[in-house]
């Protein structure tokens, strides 16, 4: 499964400008199919919202995140979670979904 940081709740929005900090996770099945936009509720945290944003997403069973940026924190929890990383900018939601499944989207490395 795929999630994508957002500032919305629908295909239409844009990639959220910060990673753990989104307002939504948009989830999606393997074949590109919204699941679930899910609340971020780790986005006014003070600190470590990185870290709780993988742990909500593990739970989820993603496999794959695909956000603008990521935190030291957020990486190495993705790392420990075996989450791969997708970094998107200025783009929507549902182009980045695209872009994903065509193989188009470099994985980061932490």
């Amino acid at each position: 499964m795929i999630a994508v940081s957002s500032d919305g709740n629908s295909l239409s929005s844009m990639i959220a400008s910060r990673f753990a900090r989104a307002a939504f996770f948009l989830i999606f099945d393997d074949g590109g199919k919204l699941l679930e936009a899910m609340p971020n509720d780790t986005s006014d945290v003070a600190h470590g919202a990185g870290g709780r944003a993988v742990q909500l997403l593990s739970a989820k069973k993603v496999t794959s995140v695909v956000g603008p940026m990521f935190g030291p924190n957020a990486g190495v929890a993705l790392k420990a979670a075996g989450i791969k990383a997708f970094e998107a900018r200025d783009m929507t939601v549902e182009e980045a979904v695209k872009k994903i499944l065509q193989g188009e989207m470099k994985e980061m490395v932490f």
